[in-house]
C-alpha cells in the first residue's frame, strides 16, 4: 500500500479535508483507525511531522506523508 498510487491519491485527498487543523494528528487517527491515538504514537507522529516539514515539501506533504504511513498501519491492513 506504500506506493499504491490509490493510497497516494486518498491521502492527498483526506489532507485537504483535514486542511491544517489544530489537532490534525487525532483527527487523523479517528478518521482512519477510527481510534485516537496513544500518548507514545501521538509523540511520534508530532516529531514525524516536525521532521519532515522542514524538509523538502513543507507541512502540508507532510502531512500527507503522515496520512500514507496510518493508511498502511497495522489496525487498517489487519482484519481482525
Amino acid at each position: 500500500l506504500s506506493n499504491s498510487k490509490l493510497t497516494t491519491a486518498a491521502a492527498t485527498a483526506l489532507s485537504e479535508t483535514l486542511g491544517e487543523e489544530e489537532d490534525f494528528i487525532s483527527t487523523a487517527y479517528q478518521q482512519i483507525l477510527g481510534r485516537l491515538p496513544t500518548s507514545e504514537e501521538q509523540g511520534l507522529c508530532r516529531q514525524f511531522l516536525d521532521e519532515r516539514s522542514r524538509s523538502k515539501g513543507g507541512p502540508e506533504r507532510a502531512r500527507q506523508l503522515l496520512l500514507v504511513v496510518l493508511f498502511n498501519h497495522n489496525d487498517f491492513v489487519t482484519i481482525r
